[in-house]
């Protein structure tokens, strides 16, 4: 398994890609040395608590004006944000209105909203959110969508941009007008992220 970074559009054969001032970006291809999900994972548990698991590379990333590492959400002001209304942006190559995977990489500004919109709509399939997750979106035509699990969700805070949420789930129906999607809530597991990232590699 590999992660793939300095990706323009999945479709072009081409592997470089000019990009502005004449630069010359090329695809770049990390190993992936190991995967930890997290221990409390369940995929059998409809209202998918614990969605969210660290890949270690197996080499150090070389980063450039297009690739770059994204803060987490470590300062207590950042996580005791509002979420009710705010501003989240998410990313990714999942499927769009055509019904299929974008070839380049899209982006959507979506609100967030109170866990009960999502406990709400999703009580009829037995879904319970936790604070362990986020509920954002409900907009007609803007959503994440199959393909984007994984990805990340973002927030712009006084310039800087900080990684709050995981795609996790979501409607059947991508972008139904009420139907948010449900994310997983990266302040909560920093801990564990922190142990996974910086003390078992020692062990």
């Amino acid at each position: 398994m590999y992660a793939r970074f300095n990706e323009f559009n999945t479709s072009s054969p081409e592997n470089c890609t000019t990009v502005e001032d004449d630069e010359i970006i090329c695809r770049e291809d990390y190993a992936v040395e190991s995967i930890t999900p997290h221990p409390e994972y369940d995929m059998y548990n409809i209202s998918r608590p614990n969605d969210i698991c660290i890949l270690r590379l197996a080499s150090d990333v070389t980063f450039n004006d297009y690739v770059r590492p994204i803060c987490l959400p470590f300062d207590l002001v950042i996580q005791q944000l509002p979420v009710t209304d705010e501003i989240f942006t998410v990313t990714g190559w999942g499927e769009t209105e055509e019904r299929r995977p974008s070839d380049i990489q899209k982006h959507v500004d979506l609100p967030g909203l109170e866990n009960d919109a999502c406990n709400s709509v999703y009580a009829v399939a037995n879904v319970t959110l936790t604070d362990r997750q986020l509920c954002i979106g409900g907009l007609n035509g803007s959503d994440s969508c199959r393909g984007d699990s994984g990805g990340p969700l973002m927030r712009e805070v006084a310039g800087g941009w900080y990684l709050v949420g995981v795609v996790s789930f979501g409607a059947r129906f991508c972008g139904t007008q009420n139907l948010p999607g449900v994310y997983t809530n990266i302040a909560k597991y920093l801990d564990w992220m922190e142990t996974v990232m910086f003390v078992e590699q020692y062990l």
